[in-house]
Order: structure tokens, then sequence, then C-alpha cells
């Protein structure tokens, strides 16, 4: 099964990035920060946020 994990970064996120993968499920992440997603376990695959792309 596929998840996707909004705010996989974050203290809890971590967590359930983790659960999820232990677990077997097929985990996908939205991310702010590429620095912060590059330290979340593989075989996560994570995209950056749409909304974080904004100059305004």
């Amino acid at each position: 099964m596929k998840v996707l994990i909004a705010g996989a970064t974050g203290s809890i996120g971590r967590l359930v990035v983790n659960t999820m993968l232990a677990q077997g499920y097929q985990a996908r992440a939205i991310v702010r920060t590429p620095q912060k997603a590059a330290l979340l376990p593989a075989p996560l695959n994570w995209w950056l946020s749409a909304a974080m792309l904004s100059t305004t």
C-alpha cells in the first residue's frame, strides 16, 4: 500500500515515516526543505512542495 506523508521532516513526521517503512508501506513525502529530505531513510520518495517555490 502507498501512503503520502506531509511533514515528513518534522519530529512526528519522521516517526511516521519510519513506522510506515518498517511495516512495509511504500511511503512518499511532501517536504519544504530538500536539505532535510536528504536525511530521510531510503526507500522513501519525496517531492518538494510547490507552495515553497513561490517568490512572493
